[in-house]
């Protein structure tokens, strides 16, 4: 149907897209056993060097900021999810930005894609996040599960499939922009959590926690639903009909189901983030991971420990009153003997 209002030719040469035939007959190859090799190498990397991190550098953070035991484990997730993505992002970020088609999104598409040329950076971006999600995947099993265990799962598998097919049929560049619109809301979600835990063991005012949770909405409607639509969604699903021909529309359909699916759960996640601020807008709650069941746990503690501090604040215990002393009975008249009958 788009072929009545746009020529796929005349755009390519308003575009100065070249179009090579020589390609429009070859397919991808769907398995590469080098990706896979490499990826589950950095996921072993990972799994291992996570606890070496917990029992030294993550230890110690937690000591120095006096949390409760009941916070380590949620404190060690977020420490661990900050360290990744927060040398992840910067090299993907420093990569995209030096790239001419990141900022000019139809050259997504230009020739010989679907096999353009890859560089190392590329490759390992692929790799080393491919091998993290497969390390996410573990951690959900064995750890304890949170509420939304099944929208958790749900992102993982559609973030590799959608890693794993866009690094093997030359997507790779939609892929990277993804990545890139994902990854920097984890490191200030993250960052306030571990907020949020030095706040539940001092005094912190209520407008501080506002002025933290306020930013939070903010980068992820930007990065994760802005950004997601700008330089992922319209570039895959509408200037991939318009700027290739049919014969080189390969997984299309596949490919764009998933990015809607993620979207999607992004949405869905903008919605409990946005919930967490009405709740303490509206009745004052404390800002939480509401998925998380040692939060719940914490918050219930916290109301049976307020309810049992209140009779003892508002009924102070009465002095006893001192007994009197029982009255010593008088001792009881001897009868006298009878008398003897005469």
């Amino acid at each position: 149907m788009l072929d009545l209002f746009f020529d796929p030719a005349m755009l390519r040469e308003m575009l100065d897209i070249p179009y090579d035939p020589r390609y429009a007959h070859l397919r991808p190859t769907l398995l590469d056993l080098n990706f896979l090799v490499k990826s589950l190498f950095f996921c072993i990397f990972l799994i291992f060097l996570r606890p070496i991190l917990i029992r030294t550098v993550f230890l110690l953070f937690v000591k120095m900021m006096r949390l409760k035991p009941t916070e380590y484990e949620r404190c060690y997730e977020c420490l661990w999810q900050i360290s990744f993505y927060g040398f992840i992002w910067p090299y993907t970020a420093n990569y995209l930005f030096r790239q001419n088609w990141f900022w000019q999104s139809y050259l997504f598409w230009e020739s010989p894609w679907p096999f353009q040329q890859m560089t190392n950076e590329i490759e390992f971006i692929y790799e080393f996040q491919f091998g993290w999600y497969l390390q996410c995947c573990y951690l959900l099993f064995v750890e304890p599960p949170k509420k939304d265990f099944l929208a958790l799962i749900a992102h993982h598998i559609i973030t590799l499939l959608l890693l794993y097919f866009s690094y093997a049929i030359g997507f790779f560049r939609v892929g990277s922009a993804l990545l890139f619109c994902l990854d920097i809301g984890d490191i200030y979600l993250h960052f306030c959590k571990i907020l949020r835990f030095f706040g539940n063991n001092s005094d912190i005012p209520a407008w501080v926690d506002a002025l933290v949770y306020l930013p939070l909405p903010i980068i992820w409607f930007i990065f994760r639903i802005f950004f997601f639509i700008w330089k992922v969604a319209y570039p895959s699903i509408v200037e991939g009909i318009l700027y290739r021909t049919r014969r080189n529309d390969h997984y299309y359909i596949f490919f764009n189901c998933l990015l809607t699916i993620l979207f999607g759960l992004q949405v869905y996640w903008f919605y409990l983030i946005l919930k967490i601020g009405f709740g303490f807008v509206k009745s004052g709650k404390k800002i939480d991971d509401i998925r998380d069941p040692t939060a719940s746990e914490t918050k219930k503690n916290e109301q049976q420990s307020q309810l049992t501090q209140q009779p003892q604040l508002t009924q102070q215990p009465q002095p006893k009153q001192q007994s009197q002393p029982k009255q010593q009975s008088q001792p009881k008249q001897q009868s006298q003997p009878k008398q003897q009958s005469q």
